[in-house]
């Protein structure tokens, strides 16, 4: 049998209503035993405000700038009972106003949408917070302003040798993936992608200037990343500038310096990775060298990018370590053994040849 009720409650104008459920239970009142249950949002059953913006997300910000230039998109949500049909949106960089932006459309009661802001540039500090605050939606003060500003910080990045490197990994779906290498002025200097073959490798090297700013995008065009695979932009042996593993969504990207003239002490390597015998038959050997307590995991790839073999040697002490790659299930060819150590990736191609 079906029970209709009908209740009647109210609201605390201070709480957050996308924060707030409805629980229904169904007690034994005998044993107190909970027999059913059920909850519901309350944003379901409408807003105690007719005028309300949530900001949901900001993204397309680099990890790092130098170049000081940024080009943000806003996700926000109605959480107001009518229609939006108008609001401004605020740029701030380290609490300076830097641009705004009159929007204008048609959002209902829960509806959202990604906004793309005008580029906008600010002088660059070792720590930079990006602010966007919205205000006036529809012509209206927000009801609950609590929710009208996101953050994110970016930083400065630290400066690298010249000699910076690409390796992708693809996923299944090739044609989803691209990127561009750019200068300060938006330049593109070296590009690739969309690509043809699934799970294929890329391997690219550039030529860059001395005391520079550069400016990285990847983009995937799903929306996805790259599932299980990855990218790494690095400079050296493998010191990782940005890496791009598993759902990033549609782009990631950084900016980063060069300066060859950088101490030793600067820009040593965390990890130096031998293998031996190699070519090989029965088994080789990844000897890693480490210099600090370090987390050890290790990858191996074949010629099409498909994951074969996979180890997780959590954290060892200063020194040598040495780990045996056992070639028993895998036919013979070449492959891209992965040796990750903290935030440094070390790719090394071996061949099986029996």
């Amino acid at each position: 049998n079906t029970i209709e009720h009908n209740y009647s409650f109210s609201l605390d104008p201070s709480w957050v209503t996308e924060h707030c459920e409805l629980v229904i239970f169904l007690q034994d009142n005998d044993t107190k035993q909970i027999l059913n249950a059920s909850k519901k949002d309350m944003m379901e059953f409408g807003n105690v405000n007719d005028y309300d913006v949530s900001m949901i997300s900001m993204s397309n910000i680099p990890e790092a700038t130098c170049a000081g230039m940024c080009t943000p998109t806003v996700t926000l949500r109605n959480h107001g009972n009518t229609d939006l049909s108008s609001l401004t949106l605020k740029c701030l960089v380290n609490g300076n106003e830097l641009a705004t932006y009159d929007w204008t459309g048609s959002i209902p009661f829960l509806g959202s949408t990604d906004i793309d802001l005008p580029s906008f540039s600010f002088p660059v500090e070792e720590m930079n917070t990006i602010t966007i605050y919205s205000e006036n939606p529809s012509g209206n003060p927000d009801q609950f302003p609590l929710n009208d500003t996101i953050h994110m910080m970016i930083e400065q990045p630290v400066p690298v040798p010249t000699d910076v490197s690409l390796m992708i990994m693809l996923d299944g779906n090739p044609g989803e993936s691209s990127w561009e290498l750019m200068d300060d002025m938006g330049t593109v200097l070296y590009s690739g992608g969309p690509y043809t073959t699934p799970n294929g490798i890329i391997e690219e090297s550039f030529e860059l200037d001395d005391l520079s700013c550069y400016q990285f995008y990847f983009y995937d065009t799903g929306g996805d990343g790259l599932g299980d695979k990855f990218f790494a932009l690095f400079h050296g042996s493998g010191t990782i500038i940005l890496r791009g593993i598993g759902d990033f969504g549609y782009s990631i990207a950084t900016d980063f310096s060069t300066d060859n003239d950088l101490g030793i002490e600067d820009v040593a390597t965390e990890a130096e990775v031998l293998v031996y015998p190699n070519p090989f038959s029965n088994y080789t050997n990844m000897v890693i060298n480490t210099n600090k307590v370090s987390q050890i995991n290790v990858n191996m790839y074949n010629i099409l990018g498909e994951l074969v073999y996979q180890s997780d040697e959590g954290m060892h002490a200063p020194g040598e370590q040495s780990i045996r790659i056992s070639g028993d299930n895998l036919e013979n060819g070449i492959y891209f053994v992965q040796v990750l150590v903290n935030e440094q990736v070390i790719t090394k191609r071996v061949t099986l040849a029996r």
